[in-house]
């Protein structure tokens, strides 16, 4: 079992406040959609998000997007059971190794395919935009459409 001791209360909130935003981005982005009120005929073809498409973006901390309210409204429980998904794959503690991904602490308001000695694709390198929470909303929805 792995052991993690924080060295403070500051870096303890820091890694809390991480899982906490990246398990309320997973519970907001698996929300079900409102049925229209009334059937229409027409077809609506869906807009997919892309990393050439997210357009501007607010760049802030995790803490910064926790103030947010549709973040400090968010069912912090769901999003925790949601991101047990992730931990499959990364871990989100500070200075966590890559497991298949890499360690996603902090990973919010940095350049994609910046944690260091993890080997990304070129595709991903070669992409360079910032993760946010609509970044990573759009990914986890099409993982491939996000980035062709």
């Amino acid at each position: 079992m792995t052991q993690f001791i924080c060295r403070s209360n500051e870096e303890m909130n820091r890694v809390v406040l991480t899982v906490i935003l990246i398990a309320v981005t997973f519970s907001l982005g698996s929300c079900e959609q409102k049925k229209p009120d009334s059937i229409s005929n027409d077809r609506v073809t869906p807009v997919i998000v892309t990393a050439v498409t997210l357009g501007e973006q607010e760049i802030l901390t995790s803490e910064g997007y926790l103030e947010q309210d549709i973040y400090a409204s968010a069912d912090t429980n769901r999003g925790k059971k949601l991101s047990m998904q992730c931990r499959i794959c990364h871990t989100l503690e500070k200075g966590g190794v890559a497991i298949v991904g890499p360690n996603l602490f902090g990973i919010f308001g940095k350049t994609a395919a910046s944690v260091p000695d993890y080997s990304y694709s070129e595709v991903l390198e070669a992409s360079n935009f910032i993760w946010t929470p609509r970044a990573l909303d759009a990914w986890l929805a099409k993982p491939f459409a996000f980035l062709p």
